[in-house]
């Protein structure tokens, strides 16, 4: 037992655990399990959504696909560590021990690091075609763009946060054509007001060290109340979306999670409406990531007849 102590405090020792902490600092930064989920989203959209005959699995060969997938990994990794470079303070308040784990690995690393996955995403990028490593840099720009300036303008900063986390599933219209537009249209809108919802959740629940760090998110500005009843809205019109796609996903195993889904964001937008508070802010912000990961994990119903 004595050995093991003084193994771990030696400077070999020391050193593993210090190797171990910016690890898992990283990990933390770039947000994997977000990164994992939007590739996996792409996969998904790709075999059983872009494409006349799903599935179709001929991508999981394909070189040209999972180069794009990865591209889209760098690029979003890279937007986290910048948002993390400007709401370090804030996050100190909101998020003390997520913070605290973030900054194991020094500014210097994480900008250096950050231009590289930027530098790595365009070139790869450009295996793919011209446009793919146009359309990557752009990316990287309005990832940039958000957290520099679009984030501090109220509700420009939910919508532009959802556009923002949608777009990379647009990176997958350069391997695939939309077959039917009204469908992805209509799944599109229903996940950008999920998005936009859980935004306006999330500042909610951020208000008071968004108020501290001069933020001027909906709840800052327009006040709780008001603020929970726009979230209340946005939830209503998600809500009216699973309507329209319950059309499109008739006959399938996918229509039983959009019934579910909207049934539980019409009971949600009721709860904001009349208990605005933070416990019900805090649990509705965890039924719709929920809610997104479930529909994730269905798409393959979509082949399933019902």
């Amino acid at each position: 037992m004595d050995r093991a102590r003084k193994s771990l405090r030696s400077p070999l020792g020391e050193s593993r655990m210090t190797i171990l902490a910016k690890i898992v600092s990283l990990l933390s930064l770039t947000r994997v399990y977000n990164i994992a989920l939007i590739a996996a989203a792409q996969y998904l959209s790709c075999i059983f959504f872009f494409t006349s005959r799903p599935p179709d699995f001929s991508e999981l060969t394909d070189p040209h696909f999972f180069v794009l997938v990865v591209c889209t990994w760098m690029t979003i990794a890279a937007g986290y560590i910048i948002n993390f470079f400007y709401d370090k303070n804030k996050d100190l308040v909101n998020s003390p021990v997520k913070s605290r784990i973030d900054g194991f690995v020094s500014q210097a690393t994480t900008l250096k690091l950050y231009l590289t996955l930027n530098a790595l995403a365009v070139a790869a990028s450009l295996f793919v075609s011209l446009r793919s490593g146009v359309f990557f840099a752009g990316f990287a720009f309005l990832l940039w763009f958000y957290s520099h300036k679009l984030k501090k303008i109220p509700l420009v900063s939910n919508l532009s946060l959802a556009a923002v986390a949608i777009v990379p599933l647009f990176a997958v219209f350069f391997y695939r054509k939309i077959v039917d537009t009204q469908v992805v249209v209509s799944h599109g809108l229903f996940l950008f007001f999920l998005l936009v919802a859980m935004s306006m959740l999330n500042d909610l629940n951020n208000r008071r060290g968004d108020a501290v760090f001069g933020y001027r998110t909906l709840p800052v500005v327009w006040g709780e109340r008001a603020a929970a009843s726009a979230a209340a809205a946005v939830l209503a019109a998600a809500a009216a979306c699973t309507a329209a796609v319950l059309v499109f996903e008739r006959g399938n195993a996918f229509f039983l999670y959009f019934l579910v889904a909207g049934a539980g964001l019409l009971c949600g937008t009721v709860a904001l409406l009349v208990w605005p508070a933070d416990r019900a802010f805090r649990t509705i912000l965890v039924g719709i990531k929920l809610l997104i990961l479930v529909g994730l994990l269905c798409i393959p119903l979509r082949v399933v007849p019902l």
